[in-house]
């Protein structure tokens, strides 16, 4: 209990009492809330002149020396000797009194204060109005001291009795009474009072914070979005400047499914300045990719990462290949994932570039990061069988033609039939480049023979034109030229599947010679 309220209710409790004095009875200024209408005034709701001059003594050294111990005394020592004489009235007016000097002590005891306020109200003596305050001030001690049921049961006393005889209440005694509720996680509860408190905090026109940020919470725990969120509106029209406050709106409109307010609300704040953290900027980048917007936030993610106002680290560099990814420009997001996966610990991020580079048709390059992928290790079995797949398909579209990349994509399906998810498609590829090599063989093969065969039906065929030259000569239709190739035919061998002419030089097929 903070001393601006220690002395209050000392004023208060001090205030309630007419203090007799030389016969003429003087009473001393309260509040009109605390004060006896005058027709209401009786003889027993007055002091004795000698318990007044006690009183008063006690009330002089507390209000004028701060020497509340010493008035403590003081009323101790009077209710010793004349308690068992004092009138009701008397005896509530003193014990509410000494409560009130209680509180005012450096370390206060609350147990003792309460039980002096309970006599006091208790007492039979007091007026109603003044026992109804006193419990509305136990209500408060209780509060302080965590003993919320005792407070709710007082508070709604209290307000009930206020709203039965059209009393008022004001904003902060209901603010009180939720606040009791929610320290007992009760927010069904604090609902009405917190709404009650708002709608006459309103009135005042001088909006505090702590007001809006309780109610804020009782629809937040309540999972209350729409009413949440129209509070939250009310609260950035009065303090635009609280960052917390537009990520809580754009928080509470996520949770009502309403994802293309909650990024309007975070563009809105990020680009009049208020959204500065970067948690921040990539949730607003996140929604634009949730909005199927991808491109938008990957340009605005590459932009805070130039001004530095990101980090180029790991986690930001995957984001950002991821939303270049998702908006299909694969090639723009080859930059970024390529320095990712250097600085990843393990392969995984090679293997996705290995992915797009495939995807791409960037053979050699896909090898290199798939092969990498492997060596860096981290991958999951079926990660590591596709990377092996990958890399023979790589391979053999390098040069389908290549008897070298052809075994070296063998080799690589060799390793993806070690893994269960790849080894059909691996062994399939096997079987398929084998046959191409038996059908190319025997293709060949027969191809050797049928040239092998022409060349010596073309000998044979020159033998015959050779001799008939020599006879006719010219007149035999054959010319000196055709008579030269002959001869060099002649002169030739097959050999190993080629023909190979008398100076040393190959020939594939007869057509070939000249």
């Amino acid at each position: 209990m903070s001393k601006l309220f220690h002395k209050s209710f000392m004023a208060l409790s001090a205030g309630a009492f007419i203090l007799a004095a030389g016969g003429v009875m003087t009473a001393v200024s309260v509040p009109s809330a605390w004060a006896q209408d005058e027709e209401e005034e009786t003889a027993n709701q007055s002091l004795s002149s000698a318990v007044a001059t006690e009183v008063q003594k006690a009330y002089i050294l507390a209000s004028e020396e701060e020497k509340y111990a010493e008035a403590i005394t003081v009323l101790d020592r009077l209710l010793a000797s004349r308690g068992s004489s004092m009138t009701a009235y008397e005896l509530g007016t003193t014990y509410e009194l000494r409560a009130s000097f209680k509180a005012n002590l450096d370390n206060p005891n609350f147990t003792s204060i309460l039980e002096d306020l309970e006599r006091a109200a208790d007492s039979g003596g007091l007026p109603t109005d003044r026992v109804r305050q006193i419990r509305f001030n136990m209500a408060q001690i209780y509060f302080q001291e965590e003993r919320y049921p005792e407070a709710i049961r007082l508070l709604t006393e209290y307000i009930n009795y206020q709203e039965s005889v059209g009393e008022p209440v004001n904003a902060n005694t209901y603010r009180l009474l939720a606040g009791a509720y929610i320290a007992q996680d009760q927010f069904q509860q604090a609902l009405g009072p917190m709404e009650n408190a708002m709608r006459l905090h309103r009135r005042e026109n001088n909006p505090q914070k702590s007001y809006y940020a309780t109610m804020n919470y009782i629809y937040s725990e309540l999972k209350q979005e729409s009413k949440r969120g129209d509070l939250l509106v009310e609260m950035i029209n009065i303090w635009p400047e609280e960052e917390q406050y537009w990520s809580q709106l754009a928080g509470a409109y996520s949770q009502a499914d309403r994802d293309e307010d909650a990024a309007a609300v975070l563009e809105l704040a990020y680009r009049a300045g208020i959204i500065t953290e970067p948690s921040k900027i990539l949730n607003l980048v996140q929604y634009f990719t949730i909005l199927d917007n991808p491109y938008r936030g990957a340009l605005l993610l590459e932009q805070e990462i130039a001004a530095g106002n990101l980090e180029r680290d790991l986690d930001n560099l995957q984001l950002l290949a991821q939303a270049y990814n998702l908006s299909r420009e694969q090639k723009k997001a080859l930059v970024p994932l390529r320095e990712a996966a250097q600085i990843a610990p393990t392969g995984e991020l090679y293997y996705r570039l290995g992915q797009i580079l495939f995807a791409d048709e960037q053979w050699q390059e896909s090898v290199d990061a798939l092969t990498e992928a492997v060596n860096r290790g981290g991958l999951e079995a079926r990660d590591i069988g596709d990377a092996w797949l990958l890399i023979g398909n790589a391979y053999y579209n390098i040069d389908t033609n290549s008897e070298a990349q052809r075994d070296r994509a063998i080799d690589a399906w060799n390793r993806a039939q070690n893994y269960s998810n790849s080894r059909s498609a691996a062994s399939g590829w096997i079987s398929y480049v084998r046959e191409v090599r038996r059908v190319e063989q025997n293709q060949d093969r027969v191809e050797r023979l049928q040239r092998e065969e022409a060349f010596k039906s073309e000998r044979r065929r020159c033998q015959t034109n050779l001799e008939i030259f020599e006879r006719l000569g010219n007149s035999s239709g054959f010319s000196q030229e055709d008579a030269n190739r002959c001869e060099t035919i002649l002169d030739a061998e097959w050999s190993n599947g080629q023909i190979v002419l008398a100076d040393g030089s190959t020939a594939v097929a007869v057509e070939d010679i000249e």
